[in-house]
């Protein structure tokens, strides 16, 4: 095993509120396509059953309730925000963790707790990279977030060449 880099981070309060907002939408893109076919059904029936059909109560109908559906998703995600990051729970603040990029795979270490993951590029799910993370997906539900702005600028683009080399179509 050699050591090829080393990458100190922290997830924030921000971060994780991104973190969830990406992983809602992004990961899973037909939600926002399941909300709207859901929104169109029950506007259907909603403008069909009071004065019949009129296509402009519809669609004024179907947006209403596809903003109160995609509301109702945010409150949810803010409110996991808030219970993690509550004044009760201060050992959340900041989750500290180190990956570690090998040949031949990445240790990933929180700080915070005793957990070390180590997997091979060979074995890893996926790799997302966004404007300002990198997310290290170790499995479909196992995650690390990496802030861009903790990767050293001037090892910044050898690091994401080396994981895209390493992980091919896995890297997105």
């Amino acid at each position: 095993m050699n050591q090829q880099y080393q990458i100190n981070t922290t997830m924030e309060r921000e971060d994780y509120r991104n973190f969830l907002y990406l992983i809602t939408f992004r990961k899973n893109p037909s939600v926002l396509l399941a909300i709207l076919l859901m929104s169109f059904i029950l506007s259907f029936f909603v403008s069909f059953f009071t004065n019949g059909f009129q296509i402009k109560n519809f669609l004024i109908i179907t947006f209403f309730m596809f903003l109160v559906t995609i509301s109702t998703l945010c409150l949810r995600l803010e409110s996991k925000v808030k219970k993690k990051y509550s004044i009760s729970n201060q050992q959340n603040l900041k989750k500290e963790q180190t990956i570690t990029l090998f040949s031949d795979s990445i240790e990933a270490t929180n700080r915070n707790s005793d957990g070390t993951t180590i997997i091979s590029y060979n074995d890893f799910y996926e790799i997302w990279e966004t404007r300002n993370y990198l997310f290290f997906y170790f499995s479909k539900d196992l995650c690390s977030l990496i802030r861009k702005q903790d990767i050293d600028k001037t090892q910044a683009n050898e690091i994401i060449y080396f994981l895209k080399s390493k992980l091919g179509n896995k890297f997105k």
